[in-house]
């Protein structure tokens, strides 16, 4: 387990890999090392390696970590039913989310206190009514953080009517009002916005801005409901057009696989923020072969091969990111180069 960790820390994840899976052989028992494992796998693209330690660790030390870590991964792989039943014993007691609020409210009377001592009348006037009114907001965010998750999961699969009851016992539901604009939503905006889809479509405009950076996410299935949503159901006609061009220039004309959405994710991350151009690379195909009509994982390996100075082998990813496009390999070549996002074309 210490080798592991070092190498991980010196950024060696293949070796920290090889590490954790000798860890679990000489000690199968081991939440902690079935969890170490599951990491390392999971950074990697090995998603049924870190599916089967995730699970491992959750059977023998359950907890809000071992059944979230569990629930993330099976919603990555588009195992919905097994993401949610895991996600539902992550939610986590009453006491600990009630814990985290009283810390941050602790945190910022501390913080505020000394700017404003000895003027009692300040400390009384600002620093309690803003460390009360944050603890607060921590605590209902992180009680309701999991099952936002979960009913992201849910409008995502389709399941509309298990979304909104989930909404309903959660409390996010209102008589009248406008979700986009429910500022008293013990919720983020990304679940208002779905809320606004489902139950008020004609005032759900603030699902346009929330897709497109769900897009620049590297999430194209739900940047996609999200969006044409908006193209079909929007009464105002710019936002329409808005969302059409996105889902003409942005996103697949299909719904992509999780599995291969999530592939392409890890192999951005390998290679932008690890360095890891070849474990990249192998995560990249590993998309392609889970959903070959799916454009971006060959736009990512064409930006890979170009940082390498490489523009032969890029050259043949255009060729194949975009088939039956009329621009030239060459000019999808330049315009990779100006591209904002790493993670979209």
């Amino acid at each position: 387990m210490d080798a592991g960790r070092r190498s991980t820390e010196q950024g060696d994840l293949l070796q920290a890999l090889e590490h954790y899976r000798t860890a679990t052989r000489l000690a199968p028992d081991s939440a902690t090392a079935q969890l170490a494992l599951g990491e390392a796998a999971e950074a990697l693209g090995e998603f049924d390696e870190a599916l089967s330690a995730y699970q491992a660790a959750a059977r023998r030390a359950p907890s809000t970590t071992t059944w979230l870590r569990l629930g993330e991964m099976a919603d990555r792989m588009g195992q919905v039913d097994v993401a949610i039943q895991s996600l539902e014993q992550a939610y986590g007691p009453w006491r600990q989310h009630a814990s985290l609020g009283l810390k941050v409210g602790v945190v910022v009377l501390v913080t505020c206190v000394p700017s404003h001592w000895p003027d009692l009348s300040r400390v009384v006037g600002v620093c309690l009514p803003t460390a009360t009114r944050l603890g607060r907001s921590t605590f209902r965010s992180s009680h309701e953080v999991v099952p936002e998750y979960v009913f992201r999961i849910l409008v995502e699969a389709g399941r509309r009517e298990q979304a909104i009851a989930l909404a309903r016992t959660r409390g996010w539901l209102r008589e009248e009002g406008d979700y986009c604009q429910g500022q008293d939503l013990p919720v983020s905006a990304e679940t208002a916005g779905l809320l606004a889809m489902m139950l008020e479509p004609d005032r759900a405009d603030c699902l346009l801005p929330l897709g497109v950076r769900i897009t620049d996410e590297g999430l194209a299935r739900l940047g996609r409901l999200v969006l044409l949503d908006r193209a079909q159901r929007s009464r105002n006609s710019e936002s329409r057009a808005q969302a059409e061009w996105v889902l003409r220039y942005r996103l697949p004309d299909h719904e992509v696989p999780k599995l291969a959405e999530s592939l392409n994710v890890t192999g951005w991350r390998l290679q932008n923020r690890n360095s890891k151009s070849t474990a990249a690379l192998a995560v990249f195909t590993k998309a392609i072969d889970a959903d070959p009509a799916f454009s971006w994982p060959y736009h990512n390996i064409g930006r890979l091969y170009m940082s390498q100075d490489n523009d032969a082998q890029a050259l043949t990813s255009a060729h194949q990111s975009a088939p039956g496009q009329s621009e030239s390999p060459a000019r999808a070549v330049q315009s990779w180069r100006g591209s904002r996002s790493a993670r979209t074309p």
